[in-house]
């Protein structure tokens, strides 16, 4: 998977496509275009990852980036929970990318800190991550999970990455297990694979 981060003042207000450069964009464009051919050519299919605080984190950019380099350049494989921060409903970009999809991160994310500036009260991305009240063990928050499965295509083979960056509550472990009870109940087909 391909992805961008750390750009300063995203990372400082992240979620909201702070300080856009359509320059930066365009050449980041141009530069992943460029690493996809040299994976390809290495017999790997790249596929975007969805990131806050990096380029392409606003629906606009992640939707500049696919359109411009097309399917035969670049899949996707998404984050749910990254997508869902930045504003974007991942199930309406999963619908509209689904034949590219190559593999996923189920990653959810609580209310608290999503809807801009102001929701995260002047707090940096990792500042948020350490309040443990921005990712969710899957199913305690907002992705609407039901929605997304419903978008995958019939015919997806690929890989669902249960992914909690920072889990919220102490006990690593405990939460790996919350993730997987939820996996067994939301993920039949795949529970039995």
């Amino acid at each position: 998977m391909i992805s961008s981060m750390s750009i300063p003042a995203r990372m400082a207000t992240p979620a909201v496509g702070a300080d856009f450069n359509a320059d930066r964009l365009a050449l980041a464009i141009e530069n992943c275009g460029i690493i996809c051919q040299i994976l390809q050519s290495e017999g790997l299919r790249p596929l975007h990852h969805s990131q806050v605080g990096g380029v392409f984190e606003t629906e606009a950019e992640i939707v500049a980036l696919l359109d411009e380099l097309g399917p035969g350049v670049l899949g996707f494989g998404p984050d749910t929970g990254h997508l869902r921060w930045a504003g974007i409903e991942p199930a309406s970009l999963v619908a509209r990318y689904a034949d590219r999809i190559g593999g996923i991160h189920l990653k959810d994310c609580f209310p608290y800190y999503l809807g801009g500036a102001e929701a995260a009260q002047g707090l940096s991305y990792q500042q948020l991550e350490g309040t443990k009240r921005l990712w969710a063990e899957p199913g305690l928050g907002v992705v609407d999970f039901e929605a997304l499965l419903a978008a995958m295509p019939a015919d997806y083979d690929g890989d669902y990455m249960i992914e909690i960056d920072e889990p919220s509550i102490d006990s690593r472990l405990e939460s790996h297990r919350m993730a997987f009870d939820w996996a067994k109940r939301s993920l039949p087909a795949i529970s039995q694979a």
